[in-house]
């Protein structure tokens, strides 16, 4: 009403008053509504003031949403947009009070079950998890994404007979994916992908078409050798069965490329320092670790001398006189190997010491075998026998280890007239150590001698 309009004393003045607040409260929002169109971010929703029907002089904002979205709604968190009533021309309340209010007035929701995906190591959804059948461990479990990129990668490695749980050897665990699981994770593209490794690794004459990638089988001559111009009968190219499309047809073509090829390999052998694999020839840098190498072909060989590896255990073992050292570098002079020779034979007292607590190791795991039988076998039941057994051998050989690494510096300080350098008082030093390393790696491979020395899985 117009504010010079007066009312009788038989009037509440409660309506004169309301009707005012009315009028100024449209004309802000409107005047907001108009300000905030220069700034999206700043644009409020429209809405209208309604009165209580019990209590005049109570109010309340109610926002109108378009007509396609409800009233209220309800966010993912669950917490929804309400309603609030607030006394007719009182102030607005802070922002400490508004935000107590709506924190109460969320809902609580029950905690979401989750697991340790034992590749990314984040909580994920149980609905999520994956785990393979014939693993069937729960600890061995991982999420969707972090498997299906585990199994991609190896895939693509051609490592198709590795389809291993990922905490293959941990627990005993050796389970590899069935070929229902392997089509149900991954796409037709990939399955083919296994399919077609499967078949080169069953006939390794097979070459891959460089044009349609068809699999082609070789012709042979007479003698049964492999005539190495090959033609796709798909497509019609025409490639070399040693060298694909990198040259032209011909065996002088064929010829001049290996030669090629050899220059470039003792290029980088003089760059980088490569060394070709004793199987496959294909070059190989080593960027750091020990000098136990693994080549793609799945060869196992030493970085020092360039020999297969038979017994990797016994190559690396400090008693053996013809064997290189895991963790050091090869040796540059011919006095420097005599040395080491010297080295090695006084050593000898220390490997049989190292050998005497391997062995007594053992035996308290055969000592001890009744406590994983007390736990039914279980995990947790192997971690405690392995872990007293190793604690009681540990603490003795620790200190045996400490006393031949006095010895061992007294040795190489009576050898420094001779020439030994930094290489040997290393291999003096560490003789107890690398020869239980290398039993290890004679009795359980590598890997896990490496992970067992470590401390990691």
């Amino acid at each position: 009403k117009p504010f010079g309009q007066t009312h009788s004393l038989g009037q509440c003045p409660h309506a004169s008053i309301m009707e005012l607040h009315d009028a100024v409260e449209e004309r802000i929002d409107t005047i907001s509504a108009l300000s905030s169109r220069s700034g999206p971010s700043t644009m409020r929703p429209p809405h209208v003031v309604q009165r209580s029907s019990t209590d005049p002089c109570m109010t309340r904002h109610v926002f109108t949403p378009p007509s396609d979205e409800p009233m209220q709604a309800s966010s993912d968190s669950g917490i929804q947009c309400r309603k609030r009533w607030r006394p007719l021309g009182s102030k607005r309340q802070p922002l400490s009070f508004t935000l107590n209010w709506t924190l109460s007035n969320i809902p609580i929701r029950a905690p979401r079950e989750t697991f340790l995906c034992c590749i990314c190591l984040e909580n994920v959804s149980r609905a999520k998890r994956l785990v393979m059948h014939r693993c069937g461990r729960d600890s061995h479990g991982s999420c969707a994404d972090c498997l299906h990129t585990y199994l991609r990668l190896r895939i693509d490695e051609a490592r198709v007979d590795e389809l291993k749980c990922p905490l293959a050897g941990d627990d005993g665990c050796e389970a590899l994916a069935t070929e229902k699981e392997l089509r149900q994770w991954l796409s037709h593209e990939v399955c083919e992908k296994i399919e077609r490794f499967k078949r080169m690794q069953a006939d390794p004459k097979l070459r891959a078409c460089p044009g349609c990638s068809r699999l082609c089988t070789p012709d042979t001559n007479q003698d049964g050798a492999i005539i190495a111009e090959m033609c796709c009968p798909d497509c019609g190219a025409e490639f070399c069965y040693y060298h694909s499309n990198a040259h032209a047809r011909g065996t002088e073509a064929c010829l001049e490329y290996e030669r090629q090829t050899v220059k470039q390999q003792m290029f980088d052998a003089g760059v980088y320092g490569t060394k070709p694999c004793p199987a496959c020839s294909f070059p190989t840098e080593k960027m750091s670790g020990c000098n136990h190498m693994t080549c793609k072909c799945k060869t196992h060989w030493c970085w020092v001398c360039g020999e297969v590896l038979d017994n990797v255990g016994w190559h690396y073992n400090p008693a053996n006189p013809n064997g290189c050292m895991q963790f050091q570098d090869e040796l540059g002079t011919r006095c420097d190997s005599r040395l080491m020779l010297v080295c090695k034979m006084v050593s000898i007292p220390a490997v049989l010491m190292a050998v005497i607590f391997v062995a007594l190791f053992l035996l308290l795991l055969l000592l001890l075998l009744p406590v994983p039988a007390m736990t039914c076998f279980r995990d947790i039941g192997f971690k405690i026998w392995i872990a007293i057994a190793s604690f009681l051998v540990a603490c003795p050989f620790l200190a045996f280890a400490l006393v031949w690494a006095t010895f061992g510096l007294l040795v190489w300080v009576l050898l420094l007239p001779c020439g030994v350098g930094e290489v040997h008082l290393h291999f003096l030093l560490g003789v107890p150590f690398m020869t239980a390393l290398a039993i290890g790696e004679s009795m359980i491979g590598h890997d896990r001698a490496v992970a067992a020395a470590t401390g990691t899985s």
